[in-house]
């Protein structure tokens, strides 16, 4: 209820339950439009479907007697800071170059990619040349065309002409 989405293996974990045992709950959840499911690569990340559900778990929650201890992931800080995830950057950092990225419109959401496809505005060359730079003094290959809450490092950026 903490507004992040979470896998079934952390839910599990959570739950004090088996990930099979979460898994077949989750599901039944998703069939009965309580949970919404987020697909990112082979990872499913699972979070309420609206505040309503979140404020009905609340209540609940109270009457059963309090709330467990806040979900603190086992994974390194520095790798929930900045990692890469297959073709993209990801992290807090990914994150964050993803939302100033879409603020400052360098990138448009492509309506033909569901989500995960990302092109070049109009001002978005400016995010090329930033990338080619970054690239160079890092020594490492940087162009980025898709994410979903992150920055795609293969695919290369494509002006949508938006």
């Amino acid at each position: 209820m903490d507004g992040h989405a979470r896998t079934s293996t952390e839910l599990a974990i959570v739950a004090e339950v088996s990930p099979s045992t979460a898994s077949v709950h989750l599901n039944r959840l998703k069939t009965q439009r309580l949970v919404k499911v987020l697909v990112q690569g082979k990872h499913r990340y699972y979070s309420l479907e609206g505040p309503n559900v979140a404020g009905a778990l609340e209540g609940l929650s109270v009457l059963a007697g309090g709330s467990r201890d806040r979900f603190v992931p086992n994974t390194p800080s520095r790798l929930r800071a900045a990692r890469t995830c297959y073709d993209h950057m990801a992290g807090t950092i990914g994150v964050s170059l993803h939302d100033r990225f879409m603020t400052l419109a360098w990138l448009a959401a492509d309506s033909t990619g569901g989500g995960n496809t990302y092109n070049l505005t109009l001002s978005g060359p400016r995010l090329s040349r930033l990338l080619a730079s970054m690239s160079r003094r890092l020594g490492c290959c940087a162009a980025g065309s898709r994410a979903h809450a992150s920055i795609g490092v293969s695919g290369g950026l494509t002006s949508a002409g938006r």
